[in-house]
């Protein structure tokens, strides 16, 4: 059950995500929104194994995320002093 509580409330939230994506709204107000309903639910009838599952995956998972989006803007900014792709521009692609 420690594996199958925390999948079932990211699975949930994904499925918000998808749904309104799905009617073209904003995908990231319903997973805020998904939160803020499930919570008091997630709080009182989740174990404490799944609770801390939960915590520390989704704690690793906005880690890795915002590494990412550091990463990525920081090879933007040096983008024009620095041609990290050289063979892109000399095939015209």
């Amino acid at each position: 059950m420690t594996i199958l509580e925390p999948l079932l409330v990211i699975t949930f939230a994904y499925m918000a995500y998808l749904s309104a994506e799905m009617f073209h709204m904003s995908g990231i107000l319903s997973i805020i929104f998904f939160g803020i309903s499930a919570q008091s639910y997630v709080e009182k009838n989740i174990s404490c194994n799944s609770e801390i599952t939960l915590k520390y995956s989704l704690k690793m998972l906005s880690t890795c995320s915002e590494t990412i989006i550091f990463v990525f803007l920081g090879l933007e900014t040096i983008h024009d002093k620095v041609n990290l792709f050289p063979a892109r521009e000399a095939s015209g692609v």
